[in-house]
Protein backbone atom coordinates (compact mmCIF):
# COMPACT_ATOMS: atom_id res chain seq x y z
CA UNK A 1 0.00 0.00 0.00
CA UNK A 2 1.26 3.49 -0.96
CA UNK A 3 -0.10 6.88 0.14
CA UNK A 4 -0.50 9.87 -2.16
CA UNK A 5 -2.63 12.88 -3.10
CA UNK A 6 -4.85 13.65 -6.06
CA UNK A 7 -3.72 16.26 -8.58
CA UNK A 8 -6.27 17.72 -11.00
CA UNK A 9 -5.23 19.44 -14.25
CA UNK A 10 -7.67 21.36 -16.42
CA UNK A 11 -7.00 21.66 -20.14
CA UNK A 12 -9.72 23.70 -21.76
CA UNK A 13 -12.93 21.77 -20.99
CA UNK A 14 -11.16 18.53 -20.04
CA UNK A 15 -9.88 17.32 -16.68
CA UNK A 16 -6.94 14.98 -16.14
CA UNK A 17 -6.33 13.20 -12.84
CA UNK A 18 -3.01 12.14 -11.32
CA UNK A 19 -1.87 10.52 -8.08
CA UNK A 20 1.24 12.22 -6.69
CA UNK A 21 3.44 10.18 -4.34
CA UNK A 22 7.12 10.61 -3.45
CA UNK A 23 7.67 13.09 -6.30
CA UNK A 24 6.17 10.62 -8.79
CA UNK A 25 3.00 11.19 -10.79
CA UNK A 26 0.67 8.46 -12.03
CA UNK A 27 -2.14 9.35 -14.40
CA UNK A 28 -5.37 7.56 -13.51
CA UNK A 29 -8.81 6.91 -14.98
CA UNK A 30 -11.92 5.13 -13.70
CA UNK A 31 -10.31 1.74 -14.41
CA UNK A 32 -7.64 2.49 -11.78
CA UNK A 33 -10.18 3.04 -8.99
CA UNK A 34 -10.97 0.25 -6.52
CA UNK A 35 -14.24 -1.63 -6.73
CA UNK A 36 -14.14 -2.71 -3.08
CA UNK A 37 -17.52 -1.55 -1.63
CA UNK A 38 -15.85 -0.84 1.72
CA UNK A 39 -13.68 1.97 0.31
CA UNK A 40 -14.97 2.56 -3.22
CA UNK A 41 -14.42 5.99 -4.77
CA UNK A 42 -15.83 7.56 -7.94
CA UNK A 43 -14.18 9.88 -10.45
CA UNK A 44 -16.61 12.62 -9.40
CA UNK A 45 -15.23 12.36 -5.85
CA UNK A 46 -11.65 13.15 -6.89
CA UNK A 47 -10.67 16.68 -5.93
CA UNK A 48 -7.35 18.52 -5.62
CA UNK A 49 -5.11 17.29 -2.74
CA UNK A 50 -7.54 14.54 -1.68
CA UNK A 51 -5.52 11.96 0.36
CA UNK A 52 -5.68 8.49 -1.22
CA UNK A 53 -3.97 5.14 -0.92
CA UNK A 54 -3.21 2.76 -3.78
CA UNK A 55 -1.34 -0.36 -4.81
CA UNK A 56 1.76 0.14 -6.95
CA UNK A 57 1.96 -2.69 -9.49
CA UNK A 58 5.03 -2.19 -11.66
CA UNK A 59 4.68 1.34 -12.98
CA UNK A 60 0.90 1.30 -12.66
CA UNK A 61 -1.24 2.86 -9.96
CA UNK A 62 -4.09 0.43 -9.15
CA UNK A 63 -6.96 0.15 -6.63
CA UNK A 64 -6.99 3.88 -5.81
CA UNK A 65 -9.13 4.43 -2.71
CA UNK A 66 -9.66 6.97 0.06
CA UNK A 67 -6.91 6.96 2.66
CA UNK A 68 -7.72 5.54 6.09
CA UNK A 69 -4.95 5.75 8.75
CA UNK A 70 -5.25 2.23 10.17
CA UNK A 71 -2.98 -0.76 10.52
CA UNK A 72 -3.45 -3.54 7.97
CA UNK A 73 -4.77 -5.94 10.62
CA UNK A 74 -7.33 -3.48 11.97
CA UNK A 75 -8.27 -2.51 8.42
CA UNK A 76 -9.11 -6.14 7.53
CA UNK A 77 -11.27 -6.56 10.65
CA UNK A 78 -13.20 -3.32 10.15
CA UNK A 79 -13.82 -3.98 6.46
CA UNK A 80 -15.85 -7.02 7.47
CA UNK A 81 -18.03 -5.33 10.09
CA UNK A 82 -18.10 -1.55 9.52
CA UNK A 83 -20.43 -1.91 6.55
CA UNK A 84 -23.13 -3.04 8.99
CA UNK A 85 -22.53 -0.52 11.78
CA UNK A 86 -22.76 3.23 10.96
CA UNK A 87 -21.38 4.23 14.37
CA UNK A 88 -18.33 2.00 14.03
CA UNK A 89 -17.69 3.33 10.54
CA UNK A 90 -17.76 7.01 11.50
CA UNK A 91 -15.83 6.47 14.77
CA UNK A 92 -13.11 4.06 13.64
CA UNK A 93 -13.02 3.70 9.89
CA UNK A 94 -13.99 7.05 8.38
CA UNK A 95 -11.60 8.18 5.68
CA UNK A 96 -9.39 11.24 5.93
CA UNK A 97 -11.24 14.42 4.96
CA UNK A 98 -9.87 17.90 4.37
CA UNK A 99 -12.84 19.94 3.15
CA UNK A 100 -16.63 19.88 3.05
CA UNK A 101 -16.73 17.90 -0.21
CA UNK A 102 -14.80 14.97 1.23
CA UNK A 103 -16.75 15.18 4.52
CA UNK A 104 -20.05 15.01 2.63
CA UNK A 105 -18.76 11.82 0.99
CA UNK A 106 -18.15 10.30 4.44
CA UNK A 107 -21.51 11.44 5.83
CA UNK A 108 -23.38 10.06 2.82
CA UNK A 109 -21.54 6.76 3.30
CA UNK A 110 -22.69 6.64 6.94
CA UNK A 111 -26.24 7.51 5.88
CA UNK A 112 -26.20 4.70 3.31
CA UNK A 113 -24.97 2.11 5.84
CA UNK A 114 -27.60 3.22 8.37
CA UNK A 115 -30.48 3.18 5.91
CA UNK A 116 -29.51 -0.31 4.69
CA UNK A 117 -29.72 -1.53 8.28
CA UNK A 118 -33.10 0.17 8.65
CA UNK A 119 -34.56 -2.39 6.24
CA UNK A 120 -33.57 -5.25 8.57
CA UNK A 121 -36.57 -4.66 10.83
CA UNK A 122 -36.86 -8.15 12.34
CA UNK A 123 -33.42 -8.08 13.96
CA UNK A 124 -34.12 -4.73 15.59
CA UNK A 125 -37.56 -5.85 16.80
CA UNK A 126 -35.88 -8.68 18.74
CA UNK A 127 -33.63 -6.17 20.54
CA UNK A 128 -36.47 -3.76 21.23
CA UNK A 129 -38.77 -6.48 22.59
CA UNK A 130 -36.02 -7.73 24.89
CA UNK A 131 -35.61 -4.21 26.30
CA UNK A 132 -39.36 -3.79 26.65
CA UNK A 133 -39.41 -7.02 28.62
CA UNK A 134 -37.36 -5.75 31.55
CA UNK A 135 -39.00 -2.30 31.42
CA UNK A 136 -42.46 -3.89 31.58
CA UNK A 137 -41.38 -5.85 34.65
CA UNK A 138 -40.66 -2.52 36.34
CA UNK A 139 -43.97 -1.17 35.08
CA UNK A 140 -45.90 -4.10 36.59
CA UNK A 141 -44.45 -3.22 39.99
CA UNK A 142 -45.62 0.38 39.45
CA UNK A 143 -42.05 1.62 39.77
CA UNK A 144 -41.67 2.90 36.17
CA UNK A 145 -43.31 5.05 33.51
CA UNK A 146 -42.99 4.11 29.81
CA UNK A 147 -44.33 6.10 26.85
CA UNK A 148 -43.61 7.04 23.23
CA UNK A 149 -43.19 10.41 21.50
CA UNK A 150 -42.70 11.21 17.80
CA UNK A 151 -40.02 13.59 16.57
CA UNK A 152 -41.42 16.59 14.71
CA UNK A 153 -38.10 18.11 13.58
CA UNK A 154 -34.56 16.87 12.76
CA UNK A 155 -32.77 15.33 15.73
CA UNK A 156 -29.00 15.58 16.17
CA UNK A 157 -27.06 14.29 19.16
CA UNK A 158 -23.37 14.39 20.14
CA UNK A 159 -22.53 16.34 16.96
CA UNK A 160 -19.49 18.01 18.53
CA UNK A 161 -18.06 15.04 20.43
CA UNK A 162 -14.55 13.82 19.65
CA UNK A 163 -14.51 11.67 16.52
CA UNK A 164 -13.15 11.32 13.02
CA UNK A 165 -15.35 14.12 11.65
CA UNK A 166 -15.71 17.62 13.04
CA UNK A 167 -19.09 18.83 14.38
CA UNK A 168 -20.94 16.22 12.34
CA UNK A 169 -21.25 13.18 14.59
CA UNK A 170 -24.41 11.44 15.70
CA UNK A 171 -25.14 9.30 18.75
CA UNK A 172 -25.10 5.70 17.52
CA UNK A 173 -25.53 2.81 19.95
CA UNK A 174 -22.03 1.42 20.63
CA UNK A 175 -23.13 -2.23 20.25
CA UNK A 176 -25.97 -2.23 17.74
CA UNK A 177 -25.48 0.93 15.66
CA UNK A 178 -28.91 2.60 15.73
CA UNK A 179 -29.42 6.21 16.86
CA UNK A 180 -30.57 6.52 20.47
CA UNK A 181 -30.83 9.23 23.15
CA UNK A 182 -28.61 8.63 26.23
CA UNK A 183 -30.27 8.79 29.64
CA UNK A 184 -27.78 11.44 30.76
CA UNK A 185 -28.96 13.75 27.96
CA UNK A 186 -32.62 13.23 28.86
CA UNK A 187 -31.88 13.94 32.53
CA UNK A 188 -29.92 17.11 31.73
CA UNK A 189 -32.64 18.45 29.42
CA UNK A 190 -35.34 17.68 32.00
CA UNK A 191 -33.32 19.29 34.79
CA UNK A 192 -32.97 22.44 32.66
CA UNK A 193 -36.76 22.60 32.22
CA UNK A 194 -37.41 22.07 35.92
CA UNK A 195 -34.86 24.68 37.04
CA UNK A 196 -35.42 27.40 34.42
CA UNK A 197 -39.13 27.10 33.55
CA UNK A 198 -41.11 25.09 36.11
CA UNK A 199 -39.41 26.31 39.29
CA UNK A 200 -39.90 30.05 38.58
CA UNK A 201 -43.54 29.23 37.82
CA UNK A 202 -43.80 27.82 41.34
CA UNK A 203 -42.22 31.01 42.76
CA UNK A 204 -39.24 28.86 43.84
CA UNK A 205 -41.17 27.67 46.90
CA UNK A 206 -39.48 25.44 49.46
CA UNK A 207 -41.62 22.43 48.49
CA UNK A 208 -40.80 22.89 44.79
CA UNK A 209 -37.06 23.18 45.48
CA UNK A 210 -37.13 20.03 47.60
CA UNK A 211 -38.93 18.09 44.85
CA UNK A 212 -36.34 19.13 42.24
CA UNK A 213 -33.52 18.06 44.58
CA UNK A 214 -35.22 14.73 45.34
CA UNK A 215 -35.73 13.86 41.68
CA UNK A 216 -32.31 14.92 40.31
CA UNK A 217 -30.11 14.69 43.40
CA UNK A 218 -27.95 17.43 44.85
CA UNK A 219 -24.42 18.35 45.81
CA UNK A 220 -23.63 20.98 48.44
CA UNK A 221 -20.70 22.22 50.50
CA UNK A 222 -21.37 22.03 54.22
CA UNK A 223 -19.27 22.85 57.30
CA UNK A 224 -18.79 19.95 59.68
CA UNK A 225 -16.52 20.16 62.74
CA UNK A 226 -14.98 23.33 61.40
CA UNK A 227 -14.14 21.76 58.02
CA UNK A 228 -15.83 22.39 54.69
CA UNK A 229 -16.83 19.12 53.05
CA UNK A 230 -18.82 18.20 49.96
CA UNK A 231 -22.12 16.48 50.71
CA UNK A 232 -24.27 14.92 47.99
CA UNK A 233 -27.31 12.75 47.47
CA UNK A 234 -28.33 10.60 44.46
CA UNK A 235 -31.55 11.45 42.65
CA UNK A 236 -34.62 9.29 43.31
CA UNK A 237 -35.51 8.90 39.61
CA UNK A 238 -33.55 6.91 37.01
CA UNK A 239 -33.67 8.27 33.45
CA UNK A 240 -33.27 5.40 30.99
CA UNK A 241 -31.90 5.82 27.48
CA UNK A 242 -34.56 6.30 24.78
CA UNK A 243 -34.67 3.79 21.95
CA UNK A 244 -36.47 4.35 18.62
CA UNK A 245 -39.58 2.27 17.98
CA UNK A 246 -38.03 1.38 14.62
CA UNK A 247 -34.54 1.79 13.20
CA UNK A 248 -34.53 5.53 12.36
CA UNK A 249 -33.61 6.99 9.00
CA UNK A 250 -30.84 9.62 8.96
CA UNK A 251 -29.93 12.32 6.46
CA UNK A 252 -27.23 14.91 5.81
CA UNK A 253 -28.38 18.33 7.04
CA UNK A 254 -26.68 21.69 6.54
CA UNK A 255 -26.10 25.02 8.27
CA UNK A 256 -24.45 28.03 6.67
CA UNK A 257 -22.26 30.76 8.13
CA UNK A 258 -22.63 33.65 5.68
CA UNK A 259 -20.38 36.19 7.43
CA UNK A 260 -17.33 34.32 8.68
CA UNK A 261 -15.06 37.38 8.96
CA UNK A 262 -17.72 39.43 10.74
CA UNK A 263 -18.50 36.74 13.34
CA UNK A 264 -14.84 35.76 13.78
CA UNK A 265 -13.54 39.31 14.23
CA UNK A 266 -11.73 40.31 17.43
CA UNK A 267 -13.18 42.61 20.06
CA UNK A 268 -13.35 46.32 19.13
CA UNK A 269 -13.07 45.46 15.43
CA UNK A 270 -15.02 47.99 13.34
CA UNK A 271 -13.66 46.95 9.96
CA UNK A 272 -15.22 43.55 9.13
CA UNK A 273 -18.84 44.40 8.40
CA UNK A 274 -21.46 41.70 7.61
CA UNK A 275 -21.48 42.02 3.83
CA UNK A 276 -22.91 39.81 1.11
CA UNK A 277 -19.55 39.85 -0.65
CA UNK A 278 -18.31 37.13 1.74
CA UNK A 279 -18.42 33.48 0.67
CA UNK A 280 -20.78 31.26 2.72
CA UNK A 281 -19.15 28.57 4.85
CA UNK A 282 -21.49 25.52 4.67
CA UNK A 283 -21.24 22.94 7.44
CA UNK A 284 -22.83 19.51 6.96
CA UNK A 285 -23.86 17.15 9.73
CA UNK A 286 -25.96 14.04 10.35
CA UNK A 287 -29.47 14.13 11.81
CA UNK A 288 -32.45 11.82 12.30
CA UNK A 289 -35.08 12.44 9.64
CA UNK A 290 -38.57 13.44 10.89
CA UNK A 291 -40.85 11.38 8.64
CA UNK A 292 -44.03 11.63 10.70
CA UNK A 293 -43.64 8.05 11.94
CA UNK A 294 -40.30 7.90 13.79
CA UNK A 295 -40.90 7.77 17.53
CA UNK A 296 -38.70 7.12 20.55
CA UNK A 297 -39.64 5.09 23.61
CA UNK A 298 -38.88 6.89 26.88
CA UNK A 299 -38.70 5.31 30.32
CA UNK A 300 -38.08 6.55 33.85
CA UNK A 301 -38.16 4.49 37.03
CA UNK A 302 -37.88 4.77 40.80
CA UNK A 303 -34.45 4.16 42.30
CA UNK A 304 -36.11 2.14 45.08
CA UNK A 305 -39.60 1.28 46.33
CA UNK A 306 -39.63 4.13 48.88
CA UNK A 307 -39.68 6.84 46.19
CA UNK A 308 -42.95 8.77 46.07
CA UNK A 309 -45.38 8.13 43.19
CA UNK A 310 -45.84 11.91 42.91
CA UNK A 311 -42.13 12.35 42.12
CA UNK A 312 -42.30 9.74 39.34
CA UNK A 313 -45.36 11.43 37.81
CA UNK A 314 -43.76 14.86 38.08
CA UNK A 315 -40.57 13.65 36.38
CA UNK A 316 -42.58 12.23 33.46
CA UNK A 317 -44.46 15.54 33.15
CA UNK A 318 -41.15 17.42 32.99
CA UNK A 319 -39.64 15.10 30.37
CA UNK A 320 -42.67 15.50 28.07
CA UNK A 321 -42.67 19.29 28.50
CA UNK A 322 -38.91 19.59 27.92
CA UNK A 323 -39.08 17.49 24.73
CA UNK A 324 -41.93 19.63 23.43
CA UNK A 325 -40.64 23.09 24.33
CA UNK A 326 -36.84 22.91 24.75
CA UNK A 327 -35.95 20.02 22.44
CA UNK A 328 -33.34 17.28 22.76
CA UNK A 329 -29.79 17.29 21.39
CA UNK A 330 -28.11 20.10 19.46
CA UNK A 331 -29.23 23.17 17.49
CA UNK A 332 -32.51 23.29 19.43
CA UNK A 333 -32.76 27.08 18.96
CA UNK A 334 -33.28 26.34 15.27
CA UNK A 335 -36.22 24.10 16.14
CA UNK A 336 -34.31 20.81 16.05
CA UNK A 337 -34.92 17.97 18.50
CA UNK A 338 -38.57 18.87 19.17
CA UNK A 339 -41.00 16.03 19.99
CA UNK A 340 -44.79 15.96 19.77
CA UNK A 341 -46.55 15.14 23.05
CA UNK A 342 -47.90 11.58 23.44
CA UNK A 343 -51.24 10.94 21.79
CA UNK A 344 -53.25 10.99 25.03
CA UNK A 345 -51.44 13.98 26.56
CA UNK A 346 -52.40 17.61 25.72
CA UNK A 347 -49.82 20.25 24.86
CA UNK A 348 -47.97 21.34 27.99
CA UNK A 349 -48.75 24.99 28.86
CA UNK A 350 -45.94 27.38 29.78
CA UNK A 351 -46.14 28.29 33.51
CA UNK A 352 -47.45 31.84 33.91
CA UNK A 353 -44.66 33.00 36.23
CA UNK A 354 -41.79 31.45 34.24
CA UNK A 355 -39.21 33.38 32.21
CA UNK A 356 -40.25 31.60 29.00
CA UNK A 357 -42.38 33.66 26.60
CA UNK A 358 -43.80 32.46 23.29
CA UNK A 359 -45.31 33.74 20.06
CA UNK A 360 -47.31 31.43 17.79
CA UNK A 361 -48.57 32.19 14.28
CA UNK A 362 -49.39 30.69 10.87
CA UNK A 363 -47.46 31.84 7.78
CA UNK A 364 -48.13 31.01 4.15
CA UNK A 365 -45.82 31.07 1.13
CA UNK A 366 -47.35 33.28 -1.54
CA UNK A 367 -44.65 32.70 -4.19
CA UNK A 368 -42.27 29.82 -5.01
CA UNK A 369 -39.41 29.40 -2.53
CA UNK A 370 -36.00 27.75 -2.98
CA UNK A 371 -35.80 25.70 0.22
CA UNK A 372 -33.78 22.58 -0.60
CA UNK A 373 -31.11 21.58 1.92
CA UNK A 374 -27.68 19.99 1.54
CA UNK A 375 -28.77 17.41 -1.05
CA UNK A 376 -30.76 19.86 -3.21
CA UNK A 377 -33.37 17.17 -3.77
CA UNK A 378 -37.13 16.88 -3.44
CA UNK A 379 -37.10 15.06 -0.09
CA UNK A 380 -35.17 17.82 1.70
CA UNK A 381 -37.07 20.77 0.23
CA UNK A 382 -38.97 22.36 3.10
CA UNK A 383 -38.91 25.48 5.25
CA UNK A 384 -36.85 24.79 8.38
CA UNK A 385 -36.57 26.58 11.69
CA UNK A 386 -32.93 27.43 11.02
CA UNK A 387 -33.81 29.06 7.70
CA UNK A 388 -36.52 31.28 9.17
CA UNK A 389 -34.35 32.08 12.19
CA UNK A 390 -31.51 33.14 9.87
CA UNK A 391 -33.88 35.44 7.98
CA UNK A 392 -35.12 37.02 11.23
CA UNK A 393 -31.52 37.47 12.34
CA UNK A 394 -30.67 39.16 9.01
CA UNK A 395 -33.52 41.65 9.33
CA UNK A 396 -32.72 42.35 12.99
CA UNK A 397 -29.13 43.16 11.99
CA UNK A 398 -30.30 45.33 9.07
CA UNK A 399 -32.58 47.40 11.33
CA UNK A 400 -29.75 48.14 13.79
CA UNK A 401 -26.76 48.42 11.43
CA UNK A 402 -27.14 52.15 10.68
CA UNK A 403 -27.39 53.21 14.31
CA UNK A 404 -24.43 51.56 16.08
CA UNK A 405 -20.81 50.69 15.33
CA UNK A 406 -19.91 47.30 13.83
CA UNK A 407 -18.41 46.10 17.11
CA UNK A 408 -21.50 47.18 19.10
CA UNK A 409 -23.74 45.52 16.51
CA UNK A 410 -21.79 42.28 16.89
CA UNK A 411 -22.08 42.38 20.70
CA UNK A 412 -25.82 43.07 20.55
CA UNK A 413 -26.31 40.30 18.02
CA UNK A 414 -24.48 37.79 20.21
CA UNK A 415 -26.73 38.69 23.15
CA UNK A 416 -29.94 38.14 21.16
CA UNK A 417 -29.05 35.46 18.61
CA UNK A 418 -26.11 33.71 20.29
CA UNK A 419 -22.61 32.80 19.12
CA UNK A 420 -20.13 29.93 19.37
CA UNK A 421 -19.41 31.06 22.94
CA UNK A 422 -22.95 31.51 24.25
CA UNK A 423 -26.44 30.25 23.51
CA UNK A 424 -29.35 32.35 22.35
CA UNK A 425 -32.56 33.04 24.28
CA UNK A 426 -34.51 32.89 20.98
CA UNK A 427 -35.84 29.59 19.65
CA UNK A 428 -37.70 29.19 16.35
CA UNK A 429 -39.78 26.06 15.65
CA UNK A 430 -41.74 25.30 12.50
CA UNK A 431 -44.41 22.70 11.83
CA UNK A 432 -45.69 22.16 8.29
CA UNK A 433 -49.46 22.36 8.17
CA UNK A 434 -50.00 21.65 4.49
CA UNK A 435 -47.69 20.29 1.81
CA UNK A 436 -47.44 20.56 -1.92
CA UNK A 437 -45.03 18.47 -3.94
CA UNK A 438 -41.61 20.06 -4.43
CA UNK A 439 -40.35 20.21 -8.00
CA UNK A 440 -37.15 21.04 -9.83
CA UNK A 441 -36.81 24.61 -10.98
CA UNK A 442 -36.46 25.51 -14.62
CA UNK A 443 -36.36 29.22 -15.40
CA UNK A 444 -38.54 28.74 -18.46
CA UNK A 445 -41.36 27.38 -16.30
CA UNK A 446 -41.45 30.25 -13.81
CA UNK A 447 -44.95 31.27 -14.96
CA UNK A 448 -46.28 27.81 -14.12
CA UNK A 449 -44.72 27.98 -10.67
CA UNK A 450 -46.24 31.39 -9.98
CA UNK A 451 -49.74 30.16 -10.75
CA UNK A 452 -49.95 27.89 -7.69
CA UNK A 453 -53.56 27.16 -6.78
CA UNK A 454 -54.82 28.37 -3.44
CA UNK A 455 -55.47 24.90 -2.03
CA UNK A 456 -51.92 23.63 -2.58
CA UNK A 457 -49.92 26.45 -1.02
CA UNK A 458 -47.47 25.77 1.81
CA UNK A 459 -48.71 26.67 5.28
CA UNK A 460 -46.44 26.63 8.32
CA UNK A 461 -47.04 26.97 12.03
CA UNK A 462 -44.26 29.12 13.52
CA UNK A 463 -43.45 29.07 17.23
CA UNK A 464 -40.88 31.57 18.57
Amino acid sequence: MTIGKIKVEKVRSDKFYYVVSKEMEYRISSSNLTQDPGCKILMDDLIQDLPVEFDLIGNRCENVRLYSPLSDKMRDILKKVSGNHPGLFIDKYAYVWHNQESMIYILNKVKKINNIQQKKCKEYEVLLNRRRGYLNELNKKKTAQIWQQKISSPLLLHSSRTGTVENANLCFHPLYGFVYIPGSGIKGMTHAWAETVWLPGENRSKEALEQVERIFGWSKKIVEKGKEILSSNTGHIIFHEAWPTKWPKIFVDITNCHYKKYYGAEENDNYNAPGDWEDPNPVNFLAVKPDGETAFEFAISKRNASVKDADLERAKEWVIAALEHLGAGGKTNSGNGVFSPPGNVPTTPIPAQSNLMEFDTIIELGTPAFLAGSQQQEDDCNLRGGTLRGMLRYWWRTLHADHVSIDTLRRMERAVWGSTLRGSPVQCKITSKKFTKAQKFYKYQIKDLLSIEEDVKYRYRVHV
